[in-house]
């Protein structure tokens, strides 16, 4: 794709910008939605709560606390 800059030039956009449109599935939002919403009814049953604690866990790569005028 090309565009004109106020200078006049013509350069070409880079394809990485469209890359990273593309990274994420139109609906990725709404199957983020229902899988929470699952995981929500595994862990309010008691039956399942470990379970759903270690899908939890999954999800989660890492904590970073970062202190604020050395506080945490």
């Amino acid at each position: 794709m090309m565009w004109s800059s106020s200078h006049g030039e013509t350069r070409h956009r880079t394809s990485a910008h469209q890359a990273v449109r593309a990274l994420f599935h139109p609906k990725l939002a709404q199957v983020y939605r229902a899988k929470v919403e699952d995981l929500l009814a595994v862990y309010t049953n008691e039956a399942s709560r470990v379970q759903a604690q270690d899908l939890i866990r999954g999800l989660i790569e890492r904590i970073v606390l970062t202190p604020v005028d050395g506080v945490l």
